[in-house]
């Protein structure tokens, strides 16, 4: 899935459009994705109403690729903000009792110290999740990069494209030391804001848990560059 990064090289479009089409996520991830969503909501109806399961993260904002793993997070209407203890109290004492017997989901670890508690699991012997509680910060950012990737199709292929390129040259991932899949994210976008007059201001009061508030759908953007001047001009941007 590698491309050449000297952006005059005729075959350099090329490259890149068959790199996406390669890293596109298959469609038994996208139903796996959604049956283990099914199955997790399935289990929050049984502790009462008022309670809802979101993804976040890059399966949710449309920058994931193929095999990527599953973020969710569950809360509940009475609680606005991120507490951490109380996120630690309801899945260990409630969420975990209902998913040790369920056939589809092994629990793999249990991760109580972080800022934001989380539960791993494996759905189906195959999707990797993380399960997270009272996280509206991570939604919040959700649906503001997601807001990002629908002002144009660009957006979201220079995002695929820098990925591809960091996972390439083993330059990406935080758990390594190396710059995380989000902070690649939000490179891309400072970059496009920057060079190529993306703007959205939209203040933070506009995405909640819930979603975008109906503003954020006015905003229109549009890029003319093709992808392999927007790659050669993103590297040249932050080169030395």
């Amino acid at each position: 899935m590698s491309f050449p990064l000297d952006r005059s090289a005729p075959d350099l479009g090329d490259a890149l459009r068959a790199s996406l089409k390669d890293i596109q996520p298959l469609k038994e991830d996208r139903r796996r994705h959604a049956m283990c969503i099914q199955q997790l909501g399935q289990c929050l109806q049984r502790l009462g109403q008022g309670w809802h399961l979101r993804a976040f993260g890059s399966s949710a904002n449309t920058f994931c690729t193929r095999g990527s793993d599953l973020d969710l997070t569950c809360f509940h209407d009475s609680v606005q903000d991120q507490d951490s203890h109380l996120a630690t109290q309801e899945l260990r004492y409630k969420l975990l009792p209902l998913l040790y017997h369920h056939p589809r989901f092994e629990i793999k670890e249990q991760i109580w110290s972080a800022r934001v508690p989380i539960v791993k699991l494996i759905f189906d012997g195959i999707t990797e999740v993380d399960l997270s509680c009272h996280n509206p910060q991570a939604l919040q950012n959700t649906y503001l990069l997601k807001a990002y990737a629908d002002l144009s199709p660009q957006v979201r292929n220079l995002v695929l494209a820098v990925k591809v390129w960091a996972k390439n040259e083993g330059v990406s991932g935080a758990p390594c030391g190396h710059l995380s899949s989000y902070s690649l994210t939000l490179m891309v976008l400072y970059f496009l804001q920057v060079q190529q007059g993306l703007e959205m201001c939209i203040p933070t009061r506009a995405f909640s848990s819930y979603g975008a508030s109906p503003e954020v759908k006015r905003i229109r953007w549009r890029c003319a560059s093709p992808l392999a001047e927007l790659v050669g001009h993103f590297f040249m941007f932050y080169a030395p």
